[in-house]
């Protein structure tokens, strides 16, 4: 999960009806979100809350620098989001406008590309997921392939949300990345092999 909170102060005021103040919250979104902080950082408009690592940290933060005067935030989200956001937020009256700006769908050659991994690499000993709808799309999938050297496979997550859909799933996280980057992932996982 990419978690952003950005403050912007330009003339891109005026293309928006709402303040804007933009609470970013993309979930397994990560070509979409890494271009929209582009965008944002090119633009020179400074992204605050990236190292909440969470909505419900997120909300905090913008719960502590938001009063009750503003316009409505801009969210934009995907099809599919947890309600801890725009809960939060809205319990506490800072108004809020969300709009879906993707949908979540599997990739149509995911089954293929796994399928092929396995044939050619065999079973991997760890798998990561960076979003439930990942849990769901791959799971049934890498259990079927992995046949009884499924509990060899050390089972790794992005967040918590997603280490729990795991966990729904019967299995074992062997680690959480300690923040939602690639960075904290990959240092979770050499941790996780290496023990």
């Amino acid at each position: 999960m990419r978690v952003t909170l950005i403050n912007a102060k330009s003339d891109l005021q005026s293309a928006f009806p709402v303040n804007l103040t933009v609470a970013c919250y993309f979930n397994n979104a990560f070509s979409c979100c890494f271009l929209l902080i582009c965008s944002v950082v090119d633009l020179g408009l400074n992204p605050l809350g990236e190292e909440t690592g969470t909505a419900d940290a997120l909300a905090l933060l913008i719960l502590q620098r938001e009063n009750l005067e503003i316009l409505p935030l801009f969210f934009p989200c995907g099809s599919i989001k947890r309600e801890v956001l725009p809960t939060a937020l809205r319990k506490n009256h800072i108004p809020l406008e969300t709009l879906t700006v993707y949908q979540t769908s599997e990739h149509p050659d995911l089954q293929k590309n796994i399928t092929d991994y396995f044939i050619q690499q065999g079973v991997p000993a760890s798998v990561a997921f960076f979003s439930p709808s990942g849990v769901r799309f791959c799971l049934d999938l890498v259990k079927r392939l992995s046949g009884s050297q499924l509990e060899q496979i050390k089972f790794a997550s992005i967040g918590p949300t997603t280490a729990d859909a795991l966990r729904s799933h019967g299995l074992t996280v062997s680690c959480c990345a300690e923040k939602p980057t690639a960075k904290h992932l990959a240092a979770a996982i050499t941790h996780a092999l290496h023990t």
